[in-house]
């Protein structure tokens, strides 16, 4: 059976096939494709009318309820928009054909039988391609949600309307709506997908419960507990052909005072100077210990905890704490250094390409140059066209300045798929220690770039 017709199989058993009264109405082809029926289920509020929705191919088929085929009447063979009346097929006879079918897409079959008269019409199904879960579990913000910190859930390989989050999700502490998250098809407000129902939607008691959902309308969220009894591991199932969200799994996973998902740096050192909203990313590479390169100019610089904040910082324990490639310098977090404590900044004296850590285990931070990288254990990173990575402690690191959504895939030199994963903006891959060959693609499965990578 070729691997067209596996997806026909499937939709049609994931559909079910209801007895109807007298006949079983199917769709026959000659082809692999189609020699494994599609099968009509019965409209329940209709008994006239028969349905199948699910991929279709562009090879020729006929209508038949098991004794007769029927094709079109005349004219035109392609039912998709207009509703075409049916006839009984002669053996030399041709059937019907769907043009340009694409078994990615989903489509609508319906076939209305009112005794001698019967006719068929297909629609296209538009869904989107792309899903997005958005939301304070994710916010790196000190308010408002941001596209760029938006997640992109990884569709199905047989269903095309079917996507999966499966990732950690925290209540966020700092924010707005600190434990509430929706779904988003486009990184724009446009369109959104809520619980269908009125208000928010705690999820804590309905593991394993497909919950309805409804595409825009009031602005209501699921959620989780703010007594971080919800955070932990999720494996969310979302459903845009049936509208339902699922929670598969949740592992709890309470840490008492978690890690930031992300620090940022800003100051007169940093390329975007003292501009709170737009700081640079210090991208987590480890559990709690975070990093980011580029050029620094004579100056001062510290670390925020929250993008559009001068509170929640880490600072250094001197004033204007001068800063020497290769040393470690102790760091302080200060809840709000307006009020109390200290608002000590770090200098650099030189303008350099440097890669700044900072670990929030120890409480340290360090500037490294190409000079002092060596003897660090601080692995390289490495710049190509907008894109950044870097390969340290068994994880690969990759980050993008664009918010193209990408698809990544990773092979040992011979040739073996190891990993594979799609992201906007930043990911880390987990890699045992070796050589590997990540290859790049855009949403249109274009090459966005091809990169020889050694993990230590």
């Amino acid at each position: 059976m070729g691997k067209a017709g596996k997806y026909i199989v499937a939709f049609a058993l994931l559909w079910g096939m209801f007895p109807a009264a007298g006949a079983e109405w199917k769709l026959v082809g000659d082809t692999a494709e189609l020699k494994s029926p599609v099968v009509f289920s019965p409209v329940s509020d209709n008994a006239n009318r028969f349905e199948y929705v699910g991929p279709m191919v562009e090879d020729l088929f006929k209508v038949t309820d098991g004794t007769t085929q029927y094709i079109q009447e005349c004219g035109s063979n392609n039912p998709l928009g207009d509703s075409i009346p049916l006839h009984e097929a002669d053996p030399d006879e041709r059937g019907m054909s769907i043009r340009y079918a694409d078994k990615t897409d989903v489509y609508r079959l319906t076939l209305t039988v009112d005794g001698e008269e019967k006719s068929l019409k297909a629609e296209r199904i538009e869904l989107p391609k792309n899903l997005y879960i958005i939301g304070g579990p994710f916010n790196r913000e000190i308010q408002f949600w941001k596209f760029q910190d938006a997640k992109q859930l990884v569709p199905d390989t047989q269903y095309p309307y079917i996507f999966y989050y499966k990732g950690v999700m925290r209540y966020n502490d700092e924010g707005d709506e600190c434990g509430s998250f929706m779904f988003i098809p486009h990184l724009t407000w446009d369109d959104k997908y809520h619980p269908a129902l009125t208000g928010d939607c705690p999820i804590a008691d309905k593991i394993g419960q497909p919950l309805d959902m409804r595409l825009n309308g009031e602005d209501n969220k699921w959620s989780i507990a703010s007594d971080r009894s919800g955070d932990g591991y999720y494996e969310i199932k979302v459903d845009l052909l049936h509208m339902t969200m699922t929670v598969e799994k949740f592992e709890p996973d309470l840490i008492e005072d978690p890690f930031p998902l992300s620090v940022f740096a800003a100051g007169a050192a940093m390329p975007c100077g003292w501009d709170n909203s737009h700081p640079m990313v210090l991208d987590p590479i480890a559990d709690g210990v975070y990093r980011w390169q580029g050029e620094v100019q004579g100056g001062d610089f510290k670390f925020l905890r929250r993008r559009g904040t001068w509170e929640r910082c880490y600072v250094a324990t001197t004033r204007d704490e001068p800063v020497h490639p290769g040393e470690e310098h102790d760091v302080v977090y200060e809840y709000n250094s307006f009020v109390e404590g200290n608002d000590y900044k770090f200098t650099v004296a030189a303008t350099d390409p440097c890669i700044i850590t900072l670990d929030l285990n120890r409480m340290k931070m360090r500037v490294d140059t190409e000079e002092t990288i060596g003897g660090s254990g601080i692995a390289p990173v490495e710049e190509l066209g907008g894109l950044t990575w870097y390969a340290w402690n068994h994880t690969l690191s990759l980050h993008t300045t664009t918010a193209v959504a990408l698809q990544t895939h990773i092979f040992a030199l011979d040739g073996r798929l190891v990993a594979q994963r799609n992201f906007v903006g930043s990911t880390d891959i987990t890699l045992a220690r070796g050589c590997y060959v990540v290859v790049l693609r855009d949403e249109k499965g274009l090459n966005y770039a091809n990169l020889k990578v050694l993990v230590r």
